[in-house]
């Protein structure tokens, strides 16, 4: 798995920097026109594709429960706003994690008239940050007490620029090359693919 931003803030989770979590919170806000769907006659059906939590959310949403530990209570509402497709475009969830803390998720492929953002948010009573860009690629916060020498390097360092919302495609040449950290399989099973 690539590690990366997530990884980075996995540590922190684990080394309790945060503190006790009060709250994680995702959003996706990007665009898919009607001529997305079309494209493909299995895009937009419940029996080979899925709407926007299963598709264009699904990693975003698997990050935060990464974070927040198992769901003990979820709460979900989902519409067809603007495409002419059987599966949602728009969808908002409310979360109680085991752990007390709370979740707020938003995802939705009805933005115009471009991708807006992939955004997730860990708060926690020592320590806060926030991952932005098209793509959850940029750490735009990141703040903890106490502050450690790191810190400093981690927010000057740990933004990259992707090309768009599915970042770099070009995985196998990055493998290949060495360019990506891994993690060991088992902790893979807990993570969220590519992020």
């Amino acid at each position: 798995m690539h590690r990366g931003r997530a990884g980075e803030k996995r540590d922190d989770l684990e080394s309790e920097r945060f503190g006790k979590i009060v709250m994680g919170t995702g959003r996706v806000r990007w665009k898919r026109d009607q001529a997305y769907y079309a494209r493909d006659s299995w895009r937009g059906t419940w029996e080979l594709d899925g709407g926007v939590m299963a598709q264009q959310a699904s990693h975003l949403l698997d990050l935060l429960q990464w974070f927040m530990g198992p769901v003990e209570r979820l709460q979900c509402q989902n519409a067809t706003r603007l495409m002419k497709i059987e599966v949602e475009d728009t969808a908002a969830a409310l979360f109680t994690f085991e752990s007390g803390g709370l979740g707020v998720f938003e995802a939705t492929t009805a933005t115009w008239p471009t991708d807006l953002e992939a955004s997730l948010s860990i708060l926690g009573e020592r320590g806060s940050v926030i991952l932005g860009g098209n793509a959850a690629h940029r750490i735009e916060h990141w703040q903890f007490d106490p502050e450690l020498p790191e810190d400093e390097q981690v927010r000057a360092s740990a933004s990259r620029d992707v090309p768009n919302v599915y970042g770099h495609r070009n995985l196998s040449t990055k493998m290949r090359q060495r360019e990506l950290e891994f993690s060991e399989g088992a902790a893979g099973w807990w993570s969220p693919a590519g992020w």
